[in-house]
């Protein structure tokens, strides 16, 4: 559940990191930019969430209590060492390879792309 409540950090994150990248071409000034750009909203949006959850431990009832406590660690740890510590290192180390990738695996139109008569994009083999 924290999971999916933390995704969207990661996506801002990697959107600032990919615009910079874009624009510069320069892999480790793209990724300081994107902490830099989307830093304030991810602290923020993790703050909220943890102290939603923290409101559960307020409560009579042991299992949430758990599990507000629980979710509010996880996802600040979430937010701090893997979106904002671990995240960034690894694509500093991979450099460009780790934004060539999404645009790479994108289909490209190409001579046998046509669309259907209701809007389906399909792609033909070309040989």
């Amino acid at each position: 559940m924290a999971y999916g409540l933390s995704m969207d950090y990661e996506v801002f994150l990697l959107a600032r990191i990919k615009e910079e990248h874009e624009r510069t071409g320069d892999t480790e000034r793209a990724v300081g930019e994107g902490i830099r750009r989307s830093a304030p909203l991810i602290t923020a949006a993790a703050g909220i969430l943890a102290l939603s959850f923290l409101s559960y431990a307020t409560g009579g009832v042991v299992f949430l209590k758990e599990l507000g406590i629980g979710t509010a660690l996880t996802i600040l740890v979430d937010v701090t060492l893997i979106r904002v510590v671990l995240l960034p290192a690894t694509m500093r180390l991979a450099g460009a390879r780790d934004l060539v990738g999404a645009a790479a695996a994108a289909p490209t139109a190409r001579q046998g792309d046509r669309r259907t008569s209701r809007g389906v994009r399909v792609i033909t083999a070309l040989g």
